[in-house]
């Protein structure tokens, strides 16, 4: 890289790490509506209570987020809403049918393993949100890849759901009588997975030569 391009890197530098707050910033109240307003459901899925809208306000949050960087297609919305409505289903289906499998691990885990079994038995919400979380992030790494070429490479889909995975492990905090249920799940998982999104798409073409 030439010494002009690395000098125009550095002053751009603050403006990018600026633009990633502001894009990680508008799934703050994504998440706070996720946890608070999840319109559950019954009847149309396998699963239990399956919340319709988090997937709603998250793509609500990205697409202001695409738009701040860039302009942002009635298409490319439709895409995002269609992509990330298709991972949340998968995704908490996941934690569904884990959480029946792992919540009563002497089932299945042998006895001689009882380190194993008691370890399951403890942390099964914390393997719970970290798998639940890992296909979530990874559904919308895919997502916004379909419609912003700069993000399909390894790195990106890497962190991302490296990201995702442990955020997830936030499934695990138990309710409490002064917040509603999983808000700092909510809260640290969506801004958390927006940051690695504007991150891929403030830096990447800065590492083109």
């Amino acid at each position: 890289m030439r010494s002009q391009d690395i000098n125009k890197s550095r002053l751009s530098a603050p403006s990018s790490i600026s633009h990633q707050l502001v894009f990680a910033a508008f799934a703050l109240p994504s998440g706070a509506l996720s946890a608070s307003f999840p319109w559950e459901t019954t009847g149309i899925f396998i699963a239990p209570l399956q919340p319709l809208a988090p997937p709603l306000y998250f793509t609500a949050a990205l697409c202001l987020g695409l738009h701040h960087e860039r302009s942002t297609k009635a298409s490319e919305a439709a895409i995002i809403l269609l992509g990330l409505s298709a991972t949340w289903i998968i995704a908490y289906h996941a934690a569904y049918f884990c959480h029946l499998f792992l919540v009563t691990p002497n089932d299945w885990i042998p006895s001689q393993l009882r380190p194993q079994a008691d370890f399951v038995k403890a942390y099964y919400l914390v393997i719970i949100g970290i798998i639940a979380g890992a296909i979530g992030s990874l559904g919308t790494s895919a997502t916004i890849a379909s419609i912003r070429p700069e993000t399909r490479n390894t790195n990106f889909f890497a962190r991302t759901t490296v990201i995702g995975s442990v955020a997830g492990s936030l499934l695990a905090i138990p309710d409490h009588h002064l917040f509603v249920a999983h808000l700092a799940l909510y809260l640290v998982w969506q801004p958390a997975v927006s940051w690695s999104i504007a991150k891929e798409l403030t830096e990447r073409p800065r590492s083109i030569e």
